[in-house]
């Protein structure tokens, strides 16, 4: 190990000997080092000596908020805990190798590792914010707990942004990925695949899950036309609307919560709960909301299939589509600003613009597209309800559900 004084690096006296993988300190008095043997030693101005570990398993990273809060990981999800007083072991819920950790503050820590998951810890408990599976991740820093940067092989790098407020992941387990599941109307049974059967909503209720309490995870919630309730299961209950509008709930105001909205195509009305209320579009027009820009805020848009207009308020016009074509925006490329799409029902074909052309599904099948694979990308998704197929373009093919259930991946 090498110590800088100001003029030159030397050798430091009696520094550990397994293999140093990672180092912290809280001053140049107080210095921590991980090995690769599973040590944790300290350093206290004069002398090293081995405070915590059991030399059976690797550490690779350590990092502390100051010196009575400091923060270890290394093998199998390992994350170890200085409180000032004792070392103890956290559950991370994490079983691979953790290679790096880093936060803002003792209550707003990262930690960053194998299959690209990045584990957030709130003060409280670890959960999983980021399932990139095509990449490790090996590093992480920041400027604040809002401004994090984490890096992997081949020059990947992810913008906490990036991952935070993806507010269109339907995500019930909060772990970054679009998850499968399905809606049963006659029983008001909801059913995600690996995760939770629960029971909410009856007859006539409409989906609209979302993340109404800026968890990270989405609430399971109904919409009752004929009374204009919203039911958020856990969250609130509140009555806007009316049965002649369509529900388009999403964060309209980019503070990370899922906001209660309508459109009332009779009139062109847009109105979001707490928020705005605005004209934009008209009778013959589909709603399209969605995130065509680089901040996190939904924008009001509309689809005119008559024409293939596409018109986003204060953003855009553009002509993509004809007459007959299903819209399916998304963010297909991963740049974060969602691009227009449709997918025309006659050939199966999915034309994101200046994205892809591909083909996949048919007219009988529903459009599900997600992010399934945590990487920041939609992927092109059908559900097959005859037969209860998910298939997932380049990922996956699955069965769940029937023919009496509506998808609620989106």
């Amino acid at each position: 190990m090498l110590h800088y004084d100001g003029i030159s690096w030397a050798t430091m006296p009696n520094h550990p000997a397994n293999g140093p993988t990672g180092i912290w300190g809280s001053s140049g008095d107080d210095i921590y080092v991980v090995d690769s043997s599973g040590w944790i030693h300290h350093y206290n101005g004069t002398d090293w000596a081995v405070v915590a570990g059991s030399g059976s398993y690797a550490l690779y990273d350590i990092w502390g908020s100051s010196e009575s809060d400091v923060f270890a990981v290394g093998y199998s999800g390992i994350i170890i805990h200085y409180d000032g007083t004792s070392w103890v072991e956290m559950p991370s819920g994490f079983s691979y190798e953790l290679y790096g950790v880093w936060g803002s503050s003792g209550s707003d820590v990262f930690a960053v590792g194998r299959f690209g998951k990045v584990l957030h810890y709130d003060g409280y408990s670890w959960s999983t914010i980021l399932s990139s599976f095509g990449n490790h991740f090996y590093g992480v820093w920041g400027s604040s707990g809002n401004d994090v940067f984490v890096v992997g092989p081949s020059g990947i790098i992810f913008h906490y942004s990036s991952f935070s407020t993806r507010s269109w992941i339907y995500d019930y387990n909060g772990d970054g990925t679009s998850d499968i599941a399905v809606f049963r109307e006659s029983s008001g049974l909801w059913a995600v695949r690996g995760i939770t059967r629960e029971y909410f909503g009856s007859s006539g209720d409409l989906p609209v899950p979302g993340d109404y309490n800026g968890n990270n995870t989405t609430d399971i919630g109904v919409y009752r036309s004929s009374s204009g309730l919203w039911a958020i299961k856990g969250v609130t209950r509140a009555y806007f609307g009316s049965s002649s509008d369509t529900a388009i709930p999403g964060d309209y105001n980019g503070d990370g919560n899922c906001d209660m909205g309508i459109f009332r195509n009779s009139s062109g009305l847009w109105a979001i709960k707490g928020i705005t209320r605005s004209y934009f579009g008209g009778l013959s027009d589909s709603p399209a909301p969605g995130y065509y820009n680089s901040d996190s805020t939904k924008d009001m848009g509309i689809f005119r299939s008559s024409s293939g207009l596409w018109a986003i308020k204060g953003i855009s016009r553009i002509y993509f589509g004809s007459s007959g074509d299903k819209i399916v925006p998304g963010d297909y490329n991963g740049d974060g600003p969602w691009e227009t799409g449709i997918f025309r029902e006659t050939s199966g074909l999915w034309a994101i613009r200046g994205v892809t052309r591909s083909y996949f599904g048919s007219g009988v099948d529903q459009l599900v597209p997600g992010d399934y694979k945590g990487d920041g990308k939609d992927d092109i998704g059908i559900y097959r309800g005859t037969s209860g197929l998910w298939a997932i373009s380049g990922v996956t093919r699955v069965y769940f559900g029937g023919s009496s259930d509506t998808p609620v991946a989106r």
